[in-house]
C-alpha cells in the first residue's frame, strides 16, 4: 500500500461498570467512540465523584478503512489480600504511545498503597490480535506485541499453541498446551495445570520404528486395563478436585475450541468476570439505555465476522461452550465478549445459565439452517 493509503487506527480506552452500581452515561463521540458523559453537577456544586472505577475498561479500534476490530478489555484481578494492584490486558489492540499511557493512567487511578502494574496479556484466539496489515500479507505483516512489551517491561503473554501466529512464537511467553484448565500463579507469572497435566513420552527408535513401518500399536494403545496408579489419578482430576484446586487463583484458563483450534476463555471468579473471546454467543449491536447493561441482543450475526466458525468445527464450537457454561457458569456474572458490549448477565446462578444455553442452542439451530441454505461454509 501507497503511504496515503496506509490503513491507520484510533482506538480509545473507556471505563465501564459493572452490575446495579450507580455508573456514568456512556456517550458516543463524532467518530463513533464511546465515552463517558461529564458528571452532573448541581446548583450547589454537588455530584457524584468519578476517580475511581472498578478496575474494567474496553479498548475500542476504529480503521480508516472501515475494518471492524475485536474489542478488547483491561480488567484488574482484583486486591484482595493485600495483593499488588495486578491487571490483564484481554487480547491484542493497535499499539500507540497515548493508548499505553491511557492504560498507565487507567491503572493508577484506584491505587493507593498498591503499586497498580500490566502483569499478563491474555489472547484468547489468534484473530485478536492486531496487524499492521491485512492477514493475507503473510511475507510483511506484523503484531504489535513486541511494541506492548516494551512499554510494559516484564508482562507475561499467554496464548494456546494452536493459535500462536509464527511471528509471535519468540514474544508469547507461556504456551499453553493439553486440555486445561489452568490458573494463574501470580508469584511464578505463569499458568500452571489444575487438570490432568499433560505428558509428552519421548519414543526410542525401535518403537519409532514398529509404529510407522510395522504397523505396531503405540504402547499406551498396547496397553490392556486401568492400573492402579491410573485410577487414583481419576478421583485427583475430577471436577470436584480441579475445583478445588481452582480456588486458590484469580485467574483461571480454559480451553475452548471451535472458533479457532486454539480458543481459551479466561475466567476473574474473584470479580465474577468472563473473558470469552469469540467463545460464547454473546455479540452484536445492542441497544442501551445509556449504562450500556440492560438492553437485550438483538440476535445472533452469522457471517464470516461474527462467532461461526467453519462447517468442520461448528460442532466441537457449540460444544466448547456448553461445557463451559456446564462448569464454570457459578463463577461469573458478567462476560466480556470480542463483539459487542459488556453483558451482565445478573439473577441466581440457573437464570444465567439458562440464558446462555438458550444462546448457544439459537446458535446451533440457526448455523443448521445456514448450512443447510449455502450461506455459511
Amino acid at each position: 500500500n501507497s503511504p496515503e493509503n496506509k490503513e491507520l487506527f484510533e482506538t480509545e480506552l473507556t471505563p465501564v461498570f459493572l452490575g446495579k452500581s450507580k455508573t456514568r452515561e456512556i456517550v458516543y463521540d463524532d467518530d463513533g467512540f464511546p465515552q463517558l458523559a461529564e458528571p452532573r453537577i448541581d446548583e450547589e456544586g454537588k455530584g457524584d465523584s468519578v476517580a475511581k472505577h472498578q478496575g474494567v475498561a474496553r479498548i475500542d479500534t476504529l480503521s480508516t478503512q472501515g475494518g471492524e476490530e475485536p474489542v478488547r478489555w483491561l480488567v484488574s484481578l482484583g486486591s484482595d489480600d493485600g495483593k499488588s494492584a495486578s491487571y490483564a490486558l484481554v487480547d491484542l489492540p493497535p499499539y500507540s504511545d497515548s493508548l499505553a499511557g491511557k492504560i498507565k493512567t487507567f491503572m493508577s487511578k484506584n491505587s493507593t498503597d498498591l503499586q497498580a502494574s500490566l502483569d499478563v496479556i491474555l489472547l484468547t484466539n489468534q484473530q485478536c490480535i492486531h496487524y499492521d496489515q491485512t492477514p493475507g500479507v503473510f511475507v510483511t505483516r506484523k503484531s504489535d506485541l513486541t511494541k506492548w512489551i516494551q512499554a510494559f517491561p516484564g508482562v507475561e503473554v499467554a496464548m494456546y499453541r494452536l493459535d500462536i501466529p509464527r511471528e509471535c512464537r519468540e514474544s508469547v511467553t507461556q504456551v499453553l498446551d493439553g486440555y486445561g484448565p489452568w490458573g494463574y500463579d501470580e508469584a511464578a507469572g505463569k499458568f500452571v495445570e489444575t487438570g490432568r497435566p499433560l505428558v509428552v513420552e519421548e519414543w526410542d527408535d525401535d518403537t519409532k520404528s514398529n509404529v510407522l513401518t510395522k504397523g505396531a500399536l503405540p504402547p499406551d494403545d498396547a496397553q490392556d486395563g486401568i492400573d492402579e496408579s491410573e485410577a487414583d489419578d481419576d478421583s485427583k482430576y475430577s471436577k470436584e478436585a480441579i475445583r478445588q484446586r481452582e480456588a486458590a487463583y484469580r485467574l483461571l484458563a480454559v480451553y475452548t475450541p471451535g472458533h479457532t483450534f486454539g480458543s481459551v476463555t479466561y475466567v476473574f471468579p474473584q470479580r465474577g468476570i468472563c473473558s470469552s473471546g469469540l467463545a460464547l454467543p454473546l455479540e452484536g449491536s445492542r441497544a442501551t439505555d445509556g449504562s450500556g447493561l440492560d438492553a437485550q441482543p438483538q440476535g445472533p450475526r452469522l457471517d464470516y465476522q461474527g462467532y461461526l466458525a467453519t462447517s468442520a468445527s461448528r460442532s466441537r464450537q457449540m460444544s466448547s461452550a456448553l461445557s463451559f457454561i456446564n462448569n464454570y457458569i457459578d463463577r461469573f456474572h458478567t462476560v466480556l465478549p470480542a463483539r459487542g458490549d459488556l453483558v451482565d448477565l445478573g439473577g441466581d446462578e440457573d437464570s444465567r445459565k439458562r440464558e446462555l444455553l438458550e444462546n448457544v442452542g439459537m446458535y446451533e439451530k440457526l448455523s443448521d439452517i445456514y448450512e443447510r441454505l449455502g450461506i455459511v461454509d
